[in-house]
């Protein structure tokens, strides 16, 4: 699994967009790396941290993924699909590899 270490100390700080919860991660503060592990992941959030005392380093972990899914709107008296519609789904991410972040 990847992992992504971000400065969050002055978050609250960020802006927020009006058309969506949350806040926007300015360019400053984006992560640049992907880590390719969490012991990498936390040596890197340690090291930052050394080297600015002020600052909060956090990691993040990708834990699900939204998808697009195709359900089945109808189908035969057999089981058979005849028409079917695209929906979107949150899926877990399984597969370590599934997800570069």
């Amino acid at each position: 699994m990847t992992y992504v270490v971000i400065e969050l100390g002055d978050a609250e700080t960020w802006p927020q967009r009006t058309w969506a919860p949350g806040r926007v991660i300015p360019e400053r503060r984006r992560p640049t790396m992907l880590q390719p592990d969490r012991e990498t992941a936390e040596k890197e959030a340690l090291r930052l941290a050394g080297r600015h005392p002020d600052r909060r380093f956090v990691v993040f972990a990708p834990i699900a993924a939204g998808v697009t899914v195709k359900v089945p709107t109808h189908v035969t008296i057999t089981g058979k699909v005849v028409c079917e519609r695209a929906e979107a789904a949150l899926a877990p991410i399984d597969d370590p590899d599934e997800i570069p972040f």
